[in-house]
């Protein structure tokens, strides 16, 4: 079963949000993790890049020759 996946990434090089720390490479949260408002803060975030994909997406991205 697949599950959403919140892929994050700082704009800028290093960013906190939430009390994480959000790098240029893309960190990968479980959806199911995060409260709605947490997701919006993240999403509001003017600094971060959010996506939103699927745990299969995810892992196709990781290992783009698999």
């Amino acid at each position: 079963m697949d599950t959403r996946i919140v892929r994050v990434r700082s704009l800028r090089g290093g960013h906190y949000r939430g009390g994480r720390h959000f790098g240029a490479a893309p960190q990968d949260i479980e959806a199911r993790t995060l409260s709605r408002k947490q997701l919006a803060a993240l999403q509001d975030d003017p600094d971060l890049s959010v996506e939103i994909v699927q745990d299969g997406e995810a892992a196709a991205t990781d290992n783009p020759a698999a």
